[in-house]
């Protein structure tokens, strides 16, 4: 990581700089017909206007491309972030807690008197006593809490994004349904070494122990916002190595799971309004929901402060613009001060002020647009990389810009 921040990245913007030269070089002839139509000057004018100094026009170039490289990956980097957390595939619109429990009555009752509410499924967590496995007897991990989430397979799969990482989502879910068989979560492969097929087990209410086929390796942006929240993972000790995905059934059976305590739903797009979200929320906790959080809700206060962020990096992108710009213009005086004979020449045969200040806009023309296509590739690059960063770094998937054009 240190690598590519303190040497992969200063590198990168170097070899996009380091194109300018013979980009301009390249693109004179047809730029300096171009430009002299534009601007009125006859093109053979310009036709060494670039290739004469090539290195100070690169220069420039380079120095213009550092506000705009920065400019490009910011806005690349927010949009990319808002299209992978905002916008993700399933994500419950809303999870509620109730400390005393949530019964298929209650869930008719909270559908009867809030109409837009569609599609419900309970969940609930407690903490069980993982045993030592022959793929993994470190003393570390003998006998660790971890923490085991109770579902409604069937319901939870409709309404939460499950990213399966081995295993196959048909035959898992049906064996998750059909009992003794569980999900473990990308966190607890890596710390146990345990895959789909393996055995672990678990110790029930009773003392006795459990053996459960793993039928799955998952990963949920649903999941995680919902044990982030209720403090799922700060509830256990330091020991808990993240979490299992077992059925409701199950957890009854051999852990007496008494009555579910957190529901979540989804509701009809007309009421998916922020606005009408936050009044939801408020009415759920009059009615004796200890804790309730609209994911709308959530993803529009993450939209506003990444937007918020961006407009403030952004800012910084353009002064950094505007620095380089004074650096150009001195660069531009420079070059003229070169040119004072040539210009004097041009002067003596006729050509006046007007056209010699269109001839130096002419070139600082090509310099910009140069700039400005090479600074926007290298910022979508940076911006690409980053989206790997994520992946490497956290875990966390998100989508380039170009996967939403």
């Amino acid at each position: 990581f240190f690598t590519y921040l303190f040497a992969g990245s200063p590198l990168i913007f170097a070899g996009w700089a380091l194109l300018a030269p013979a980009l301009l070089v390249l693109l004179e002839p047809s730029a300096a017909w171009i430009l002299g139509k534009i601007f009125f000057v006859r093109p053979m004018l310009l036709r060494t206007a670039w290739s004469r100094t090539p290195w100070r026009a690169g220069a420039m170039i380079a120095a213009l491309m550092i506000g705009v490289t920065l400019f490009v990956t910011v806005r690349a980097r927010t949009h990319s972030l808002l299209t992978s957390w905002v916008s993700p595939a399933r994500l419950p619109d809303l999870a509620a807690k109730s400390f005393t429990g949530i019964t298929e009555r209650r869930v008719a009752e909270v559908r009867h008197d809030h109409p837009e509410i569609g599609d419900v499924t309970l969940l609930d967590y407690f903490p069980v006593r993982l045993r030592a496995t022959p793929r993994n007897t470190n003393t570390v991990f003998s006998e660790p809490n971890t923490t085991f989430i109770a579902i409604q397979p069937a319901s939870f799969a409709k309404m939460v994004e499950i990213e399966y990482v081995e295993g196959d989502p048909k035959t898992a879910l049906r064996q998750l349904e059909d009992g003794r068989h569980v999900y473990v979560s990308k966190e607890f492969h890596y710390a146990h070494n345990l895959g789909v097929g393996d055995t672990l087990t678990l110790t029930a209410s009773d003392g006795r122990p459990i053996d459960f086929k793993i039928a799955a390796v998952v990963t949920s942006t649903g999941v995680e916002m919902v044990k982030n929240y209720f403090n799922l993972r700060g509830t256990f000790t330091e020991k808990s190595v993240s979490s299992v995905l077992g059925s409701v059934s199950d957890a009854r059976k051999y852990f007496h799971l008494d009555q579910l305590t957190i529901m979540l739903a989804d509701v009809k797009p007309a009421a998916a309004s922020p606005a009408a979200m936050a009044g939801l929320h408020r009415q759920l906790i009059n009615e004796g929901f200890i804790e309730s959080v609209s994911s709308v809700e959530l993803k529009a206060g993450i939209a506003r402060v990444l937007k918020r962020v961006t407009d403030a990096l952004s800012l910084i992108g353009l002064g950094a613009l505007c620095v380089a710009s004074l650096g150009v213009a001195n660069m531009v005086i420079a070059s003229v001060h070169a040119k004072r004979f040539e210009f004097g020449v041009l002067r003596a045969i006729g050509a006046g002020r007007a056209q010699l200040v269109r001839m130096v806009i002419a070139e600082v023309s090509l310099v910009g647009i140069v700039a400005g296509v090479l600074g926007a590739a290298a910022g979508l690059q940076f911006a690409y990389m980053a989206s790997l960063v994520d992946q490497l770094l956290i875990g966390f998937q998100s989508n380039f810009l170009s996967d939403h054009l």
